[in-house]
């Protein structure tokens, strides 16, 4: 709620008295407003709302305000002009991720397929890769990507494919030119058979890359196990990212 007048009727120079209650009421009223000059820490019980014809409420300089709390939040409703943005101090956040992608193939045969139910991609031919696409979110730091892998259960211990599967991250132009979006593809860690056999993670970490919409698409590239010694059958269930959230932007 607004604050009420004190004193709706006014006063009046040597004629209408001040009271005690009106001077402890502008008190009071005075201690729940907001300081604009210092700044200070806020607990509202209701939505503040700013609005009115060509009403703006600017949020910004070197001391950003701090909105929070188990309902709060910040309502941007200007659609014109520049990019309205929402700071965030920096909270990092882990995201599951649509599986749907595109694999390589041999003449005519897939190299991988998916599963009908799970939607999991299992690895039918020798070597090959799939491409997941990343729909990452614009203008944050993107940490790192996992991917969950299970080896073919057909390996016989303590015999691990001669090629192990990488992960790479990559960043994609408008005119289809690509670059690693992180620091290079990542071997599966597996140590033994067990290992490579077990739900497990391939991690491509340390990125700590802004992620730019504008100019970039992101996919992550999995090249299934190869060499010697191949068998079918390993696949991986799902994929994931680490991203730190410095901010909210429009699409």
């Amino acid at each position: 709620m607004t604050f009420a007048r004190v004193n709706g009727a006014g006063w009046t120079d040597d004629t209408t008295t001040v009271t005690a209650a009106q001077l402890n009421q502008l008190d009071t009223n005075v201690t729940n407003a907001i300081d604009g000059l210092s700044g200070g820490t806020y607990t509202p019980a209701g939505v503040i709302q700013i609005n009115g014809a060509g009403s703006t409420a600017a949020i910004g300089g070197a001391a950003p305000a701090t909105f929070g709390g188990a309902a709060g939040g910040v309502l941007l409703s200007e659609t014109t002009g520049a990019a309205s943005n929402v700071r965030l101090a920096g909270r990092q956040v882990q995201r599951l991720l649509p599986m749907g992608g595109r694999c390589s193939y041999t003449g005519f045969a897939n190299t991988w397929e998916t599963q009908a139910t799970t939607g999991y991609w299992w690895q039918v031919l020798t070597g090959g890769h799939v491409f997941i696409d990343l729909p990452l979110p614009h203008n944050q730091r993107l940490d790192q990507v996992t991917v969950k892998y299970v080896g073919s259960a057909s390996y016989v211990g303590p015999a691990l494919p001669a090629i192990m599967p990488i992960l790479i991250v990559e960043k994609v132009t408008a005119m289809g030119v690509v670059s690693l979006a992180g620091p290079g593809g990542v071997a599966d860690p597996s140590a033994t058979t067990a290992a490579f056999q077990a739900h497990h993670d391939i991690t491509v970490p340390a990125i700590s890359a802004t992620i730019d919409r504008s100019t970039y698409w992101y996919r992550a590239k999995i090249i299934g196990d190869d060499g010697a010694g191949f068998v079918s059958g390993s696949y991986f269930v799902s994929i994931y990212a680490l991203v730190t959230c410095t901010g909210y932007t429009e699409y």
